[in-house]
């Protein structure tokens, strides 16, 4: 089972001092059109397209999908190629976090889908991966090969959940988010960061081929890790800030 941990701890976790945005998108026009992904802004994808289509996407009008068909027998894959980061600059700001909102719709079949987030370094070595599947489960692989699956039935697959990796460089610890929750926290041994991809995937079986995975709202940061102080700061500021509520 993964192991949940409260909403200010998984703040404190996911949040540090002034995070640079190293690329964002949510696959709007004038940089995405309806269409092919692959090609697009940067991104290369062996699957997937760009949706317009204002009542599935998570904010705006479009975001980007891979349906059941092009999915196949296999994974199949998309990434923004342009978000490397070095040793060097790793050494300075040691965090990588990426993000992405994902959801599903349709029917799936006798299928189960997944939709998730997948890190990896210029090796193709992965760092961490996250995602939920069409069964309402939730797996996370870290760069150690760990993997850790929940029950069936954890999260609603047909709304749209934001999934987190953060990578830190220095102390080679990965953590995993789902909601803003921690759910697991492994390793990794990469020293490098080459790209966030979102992924799709099936098991065998009938069916589904109208089936969609929906991606959007995709960032990737690299920070600092913030000083004992300021997160302690934080935690006090959380803290009085429900108290004033209450």
């Amino acid at each position: 089972m993964l192991k949940l941990i409260s909403g200010v701890a998984a703040l404190a976790i996911a949040s540090g001092a002034s995070a640079a945005v190293v690329y964002s998108t949510s696959f709007e026009q004038p940089a995405f059109v309806a269409g092919a992904l692959n090609g697009q802004s940067g991104w290369v994808a062996d699957a997937g397209n760009v949706l317009n289509n204002a009542a599935q996407a998570h904010t705006g009008s479009q975001f980007a999908a891979m349906t059941g068909a092009q999915i196949g027998a296999s994974g199949k894959w998309a990434w923004e190629n342009t978000s490397a980061i070095g040793p060097a600059q790793l050494a300075i700001n040691p965090i990588v976090r990426a993000s992405v909102w994902v959801g599903m719709g349709g029917n799936a079949g006798t299928r189960t889908y997944t939709a998730g987030l997948d890190l990896y370094d210029s090796f193709i070595a992965r760092i961490g991966l996250v995602y939920i599947s069409s069964d309402g489960s939730v797996g996370v692989i870290d760069g150690a090969g760990v993997v850790t699956t929940s029950a069936v039935g954890l999260v609603n697959p047909n709304v749209y959940h934001k999934l987190a990796v953060e990578a830190n460089f220095a102390t080679q610890v990965v953590n995993f988010f789902v909601d803003g929750v921690n759910v697991v926290t492994g390793t990794f041994l990469s020293t490098d960061f080459a790209d966030a991809d979102i992924r799709g995937t099936r098991t065998t079986g009938t069916g589904g081929a109208a089936f969609v995975t929906a991606f959007d709202d995709y960032t990737i940061e690299n920070e600092a890790i913030p000083a004992p102080a300021s997160l302690a700061l934080m935690g006090m500021g959380l803290i009085a800030g429900g108290r004033r509520r209450r």
